[in-house]
Formats: structure tokens, C-alpha cells, sequence
């Protein structure tokens, strides 16, 4: 795999991190973080000692920023729910690049999906999770593990729209990788968060979205 490949890929996974919720609930403003599982099979050793092995999502009234490091990267995604929008910063070796991307562009996905909630719960980090099912029009189903305890945004992926809580434990397709991403939430602190992690910082390089998906 080409690490050029691999950003945009990440990218567009790293939506399915916004967490969905609809109703007011006991944390709305906080820290969570996740333990990932990426396909490796057929991965070259060197792209395999890159993939992130937990992310950090910081959330609040309506925004949330998730963190990932990698070997010689830090990517940081930042999701406004009001105006539809994500900014990925990345810093490669004191080399910092931010894009500001449409939502409805990099999610280009048509499917349509439907929700089946189920009775069975299990503890999650200290939560209790309801688990339902989300199935396409072409028959493939995920498995989501969420709670009501926690209030995020609305999710940016049309997949995970309806989930009524925030997502603790779930996983995804990733472009340009044979399987599935995998997460499970272990931990979640109530906090104050500075407006400041939800803006590009000074000293990054702004390129555009189409340089991203490209690659460049």
C-alpha cells in the first residue's frame, strides 16, 4: 500500500468516529477514547507499524476532534455538525498540512441503510450499551454497540445516522483496505474542552480537498 493511498483512506474512516446522539443525556461535553483494530493481512510490516492503535475524540456542542498517531504522523480531524464540514491536520515529521473537506463530498456513499434495535445490553467502559443492528440494501449487516449516557453530534456518515446514542463499539470499511476498521471505546471522562481544538492552528499549510484525495 502507498502511504499516499493510506491518508485519504484514514480520512474518510476517521468520519464514522463522529458520534451520534439525539437526545440530552448525562455528558455532553468530554473525552473518549477508543482502542482501533485495522486489516493487516497482506500488509507490508512498514504500513502495519503505522496503523494507529487508539484514537482520542473530544466532543462538545456539536463539534468533535479525533486524534491518531502514527509512527511518523499525528492526524487530527476536526467535524463541524453546523456547517457540514471536516478539517484533517496532519503533521508528518514537523511538516503540517490542514484541508477543510465537505462532508457530502467524501462521503459519496448511496446505500440505503436501516436501523434494528435489539433488547440486549452489555457494559461497555462503564456504560450500559444497547446493540443493534445496521443493514444495507445489499444485505450486509454491522453490528453497533451504543449508550444513551453520553450526548455527542450527529454522525457524519449516512450509515450510522439513525443510531440514537453515542457508539462505543463498531467498525467500518476502510477504502484501499481489505477488511473492516474496528472500535471499541475504553474510556470516557467529562471535561471541559477549549473552543481552540476545533480551529487549524497557526503554522499549518492549508491544501485543497482534491489534493488530499489524490494524494498530494
Amino acid at each position: 500500500m502507498n502511504i499516499k493511498k493510506l491518508i485519504p483512506a484514514l480520512a474518510l474512516a476517521c468520519i464514522a468516529f463522529i458520534p451520534a446522539a439525539n437526545a440530552q443525556d448525562k455528558i455532553v461535553e468530554g473525552k473518549a477514547i477508543f482502542d482501533l483494530e485495522f486489516p493487516t493481512e497482506g500488509m507490508d510490516e512498514q504500513y502495519k507499524a503505522m496503523m494507529p492503535k487508539e484514537a482520542t475524540i473530544y466532543f462538545k456542542e456539536g463539534k468533535t476532534r479525533t486524534e491518531m498517531d502514527m509512527s511518523m504522523m499525528t492526524m487530527v480531524n476536526i467535524y463541524n455538525d453546523k456547517d457540514k464540514t471536516m478539517t484533517m491536520l496532519m503533521d508528518m515529521m514537523g511538516k503540517k498540512t490542514a484541508t477543510k473537506m465537505d462532508i457530502d463530498k467524501i462521503d459519496s456513499d448511496k446505500k440505503k441503510y436501516t436501523v434494528t434495535k435489539t433488547d440486549e445490553t452489555t457494559t461497555i467502559a462503564g456504560y450500559k450499551c444497547y446493540k443493534a443492528w445496521v443493514a444495507d440494501d445489499e444485505g450486509t449487516k454491522v453490528e453497533v454497540w451504543y449508550t444513551k449516557d453520553i450526548v455527542g453530534n450527529t454522525t457524519g456518515t449516512r450509515q450510522f445516522k439513525e443510531i440514537e446514542g453515542f457508539m462505543m463499539r463498531y467498525e467500518v470499511p476502510v477504502a484501499n483496505m481489505d477488511g473492516n476498521m474496528k472500535m471499541q471505546c475504553k474510556s470516557v471522562q467529562a471535561q471541559k474542552v477549549s473552543d481552540d481544538m476545533f480551529v487549524i492552528p497557526a503554522g499549518y499549510e492549508v491544501k485543497s480537498q482534491e489534493d488530499l484525495m489524490k494524494g498530494k
